[in-house]
C-alpha cells in the first residue's frame, strides 16, 4: 500500500467515525495522519535507491504475469470513443501531445518545401505523413494495403540536409514498402499485426498505455490501467512505457525492435528482451541510460517507489514534477551532483534504431 493511499484511507476512517470515536482513538488516528503527511512532503517525489544503498535481490524479469505474444489484436475502445466523454479533461490537448502525434499528416506547404529539394524532389512530391520532430524527420506514404505505410530510404535534417546511411551506391532516394512496418510501427501506431505487418491506428491510441478498456470502467475507473484509481504496481507501471521508450531491445518471438502484442497489464518482458547488464547501459546515452537504470531498478531489483510516472506527466506533456526530486543516483544520469537542479548537463542523443 502506498503512503498516499494509507493517507486517504486514514482520513476516510477518522471522518466516518467521528462521533463515535474516543478522545484517545482520535488523537492517535490524527497522530497517523500527521506522520504519513510528514513523510509524503518530504518525500515529494519517491526517490530511487541510494547511491550507497546495496541491493541484493536479483528477481527475472519474465517470471511475473502474462502476455499476449502471437494472440490476434482484440477488438478495443478508439481514442475517438474516449475523447467523447474525456473530451475536457484530456481531448484539450492530446492533438498536440508527442504521443498522439508521433506520425501526422503532411501540410502541403511543407511537401511543397521539400519537394523542392532535389535530392528527394520525386519521391517527396507523393509524401501524405511525417515522423520525427527536432533531430531528424522521415516522410510517409500509404501502401497498397491497408495499415501500412512506406517509409523514404533519406532523412531530413531540420536545415533540409538530406541523408541517406543506407544507400546503396549509385541508387537514388527511394521508398521502403516493408521497414515501417517491421521497425517503427510498433512505436509510431496503434495495435501493430506482426503476421501483416500493419496496424489500426496512426500514432499512438488510448489503448497503447491503457489497454482494452471495459464498458463499464465510467462506474469503475480501477478497471483502466494507469489509472489513478488503480494505482498499478511498478512492473506494470515500466512494461507500459518500456513498451516503447526501450529503443535496446527486441521481441523473442519475432526479433522486431518492439513486444509483439503488448497490452497495457502484461508483463512486457516475457517477450521483450532487453540487456540490463552494467556494461550495457553504460555505453548509451544519457537518456537511454536513464530509461533502463530505472527499469532495472523497478524489474530487477524489486524497487517499487519510483517509476516514469513519478516525474512525468504524459497528458499535458509535462516533466515537471520531476524538478522535485530529491538528488539520487538517477538523477545524475542528467544533472550534475552539485548546483542548482535546473543545470543539465550538455549531451546529445542519438538512436540507431531511429537512424539519428
Amino acid at each position: 500500500m502506498t503512503q498516499e493511499t494509507l493517507y486517504c484511507r486514514t482520513i476516510k476512517t477518522l471522518v466516518s467515525n467521528l462521533r463515535t470515536m474516543k478522545s484517545s482513538a482520535i488523537l492517535l488516528a490524527l497522530y497517523s495522519v500527521a506522520v504519513v503527511t510528514s513523510s509524503i512532503l518530504r518525500s515529494d517525489v519517491v526517490e530511487p535507491v541510494a547511491a550507497n544503498q546495496e541491493v541484493d535481490q536479483q528477481l527475472d524479469p519474465a517470471a511475473w504475469g502474462s502476455d499476449h505474444v502471437g494472440q490476434p489484436i482484440p477488438e478495443f475502445v478508439s481514442g475517438d470513443e474516449c475523447l467523447f466523454c474525456h473530451r475536457k479533461d484530456i481531448g484539450s490537448t492530446w492533438s498536440d501531445d508527442p504521443h498522439a502525434t508521433t506520425v501526422r499528416r503532411l501540410e502541403s506547404e511543407k511537401r511543397d518545401a521539400w519537394a523542392s529539394i532535389a535530392a528527394i524532389k520525386k519521391p517527396a512530391a507523393d509524401a501524405e505523413f511525417l515522423m520525427g520532430r527536432d533531430r531528424s524527420i522521415r516522410l510517409l506514404k500509404r501502401n497498397p494495403a491497408y495499415g501500412s505505410l512506406a517509409i523514404l530510404s533519406a532523412r531530413l535534417l531540420p536545415d533540409g540536409t538530406v541523408i541517406d546511411d543506407n544507400r546503396a551506391e549509385g541508387s537514388d532516394v527511394h521508398w521502403k514498402g516493408q521497414e515501417f512496418g517491421q521497425k517503427c510501427a510498433g512505436c509510431h501506431a496503434t495495435a501493430v499485426d506482426h503476421a501483416t505487418e500493419s496496424f489500426s491506428a496512426l500514432s499512438l491510441d488510448c489503448y497503447v498505455c491503457h489497454g482494452n478498456a471495459s464498458l463499464d470502467h465510467s462506474n469503475d475507473s480501477s478497471t483502466i490501467h494507469l489509472s489513478k484509481k488503480r494505482d498499478d504496481e511498478a512492473r506494470v507501471v515500466i512494461s507500459v512505457c518500456g513498451q516503447c521508450h526501450i529503443r535496446t531491445g527486441k521481441s523473442r518471438s519475432t526479433g522486431s525492435p518492439f513486444p509483439n502484442n503488448f497490452i497495457a497489464g502484461d508483463n512486457l518482458f516475457r517477450d521483450f528482451e532487453v540487456d540490463l547488464s552494467d556494461e550495457a547501459i553504460a555505453g548509451l546515452n544519457p537518456a537511454d541510460r536513464h530509461i533502463l537504470k530505472n527499469i532495472r531498478d523497478v524489474v530487477v531489483h524489486g524497487v517499487s517507489k519510483t517509476t516514469c510516472l513519478s516525474c512525468h506527466q504524459v497528458h499535458g506533456n509535462s516533466s515537471r514534477k520531476h524538478h522535485r526530486v530529491l538528488k539520487s543516483p538517477l538523477c545524475l544520469d542528467c544533472h550534475y551532483e552539485s548546483g542548482p537542479k535546473s543545470k543539465r548537463k550538455s549531451y546529445e542523443v542519438h538512436s540507431k534504431l531511429c537512424d539519428y
